[in-house]
């Protein structure tokens, strides 16, 4: 089934997919949830596709990997920072908003 406006095709992989069904732009439910954890949907096949998502049931290698919990891990650069991305330039999510500062953030503010 080629791409519609009603289908999109899977940036990660590859499938046809009903585009209503899935919380991300370019990304099909199944390849949605193992990527960024959004509710995948409960598939339902018949024919060789979802009747729900319209899914194909393909997977790339690399959510292939996430699905059987052999994901890659770098060691070289181990995400000391907390961030979810492993970025160490960033701060960790929970410090972002500036709530680290804590009581420095709120003196400087109040001029003390």
């Amino acid at each position: 089934m080629p791409e519609s406006p009603l289908t999109k095709q899977c940036d990660e992989c590859g499938s046809v997919y009903r585009a209503s069904k899935s919380q991300m732009a370019a990304l099909c439910p199944e390849c949605a949830h193992y990527l960024y954890g959004y509710p995948n949907c409960a598939h339902e096949f018949e024919h060789g596709r979802c009747v729900l998502c319209h899914w194909d049931g393909s997977v790339s290698d690399y959510v292939k990997t996430l699905k059987s919990g052999n994901a890659p891990v770098d060691t070289e650069f181990p995400d000391k920072s907390g961030s979810r991305d492993g970025c160490p330039s960033r701060p960790p999510h929970h410090l972002a908003s500036g709530a680290a500062l804590g009581g420095s953030a709120k003196r400087s503010k109040l001029g003390s």
